[in-house]
């Protein structure tokens, strides 16, 4: 399903802040989760996204678990189009917020940062005659004629069919 909208809890913020200052390990650890996050605002669905747990979540339906370095988690809801950043930190500290918040509904409140998801656009098709920008590359192609293309690509030229 396609994710429109991103809600970072307050509380995520705040256990990613901790965890950033706490140790060098710490700061990787928000990096990796960052990235995987730019990856979700990018319009990647996150049911893609490597890095999830193995057994997955049942405490909390559409719930996801994103291993991160050194034992540290990620969890993430889904309702319906949108995508809850709730609980980061270590095994521990995910385990005790599912188990205290087991069967859990997300909503949209005061209490969380939304951001909007950038649908991954297709690559743009480009024509293949594009101008030549660099100058080297214009005065090669001057120099280049049709019987030294030949001899350069004699095989594509004068392959048997």
């Amino acid at each position: 399903m396609i994710i429109t909208h991103i809600h970072i809890s307050d509380r995520f913020e705040k256990m990613a802040g901790e965890l950033e200052r706490s140790t060098g390990e710490g700061e990787k650890v928000v990096w990796q989760a960052r990235d995987l996050i730019a990856r979700m605002k990018n319009g990647e669905d996150p049911a893609e996204l490597p890095r999830q747990t193995r057994h997955g979540e049942q405490r909390i339906k559409n719930c996801r678990k994103f291993a991160l370095k050194g034992g540290y988690r990620m969890v993430t809801i889904q309702a319906g189009t949108r995508l809850y950043l709730e609980c980061i930190g270590s095994h521990d500290q995910c385990h005790q917020w599912l188990e205290n918040n087991r069967g859990f509904v997300p909503a949209p409140t005061a209490g969380h940062r939304i951001v909007p998801v950038r649908p991954m656009e297709p690559p743009a098709c480009t024509s293949r005659r594009e101008p030549l920008e660099d100058e080297y590359e214009q005065g090669l192609m001057s120099r280049i004629d049709e019987k030294t293309l030949r001899m350069i690509f004699s095989g594509i030229c004068c392959q048997q069919t």
